[in-house]
């Protein structure tokens, strides 16, 4: 998975947990340009997003709209 988004490019997922509240918990791996952005030159990162699909259901005991959280964010110099 390579899509650039301003400058950053997610490199790879590197985890998935599923919750018992019925979210995933994801770690994607980022590089981002440098702080002086010169081209060429990056920076890695590591996100951690919590993903919510939207569920109402009453028999596994949900009822929420569609969210991402983030969790945590890391600047991790590979």
């Amino acid at each position: 998975m390579q899509a650039a988004t301003y400058g950053w490019q997610s490199q790879r997922i590197v985890g998935i947990v599923y919750n018992n509240n019925h979210s995933y918990d994801i770690s994607i791996s980022l590089q981002v340009p440098d702080e002086r952005n010169v081209p060429g030159n990056y920076a890695y990162d590591l996100v951690k997003v919590r993903v919510s699909p939207s569920c109402d259901s009453p028999k596994i005991g949900c009822s929420h709209g569609f969210k991402v959280e983030v969790l945590d964010y890391k600047h991790t110099n590979k």
